[in-house]
């Protein structure tokens, strides 16, 4: 069969009430196979001056992302609404010294 020719190692038993459930778990499993197959043989994806820019981007955000993370609470969890004071707070504050460096970057060119 198909799927055996795509799981040649594996023994795949589907125990179902309906012979429709097996079918159709069989079929989704082969597809999901057939495009994982196809992906792979795709190859990593190509590279273009975007896909670096943004990279670039992601790997300069990483910092600001990983410290306003920890220092402001996520409020929209309802165990941390009330910490919605100190997010405030810690937004400002984050919210001053972004302006501030921006200013500081401004005045030195």
């Amino acid at each position: 069969s198909e799927l055996a020719q795509l799981i040649p190692v594996a023994t795949l038993e589907f125990i179902a009430s309906t012979e429709d459930i097996v079918e159709s778990w069989a079929e989704a499993l082969k597809d999901g196979l057939l495009r994982h197959r196809s992906q792979a043989a795709l190859g990593p994806p190509q590279t273009t001056a975007k896909s670096v820019l943004l990279a670039w981007m992601e790997w300069f955000q990483f910092p600001i992302k990983s410290f306003t993370a920890l220092t402001i609470p996520d409020v929209s969890m309802e165990d941390a609404e009330h910490l919605y004071p100190w997010a405030f707070v810690m937004s400002m504050a984050w919210l001053a010294l972004f302006a501030y460096l921006v200013v500081a970057a401004c005045n030195g060119i």
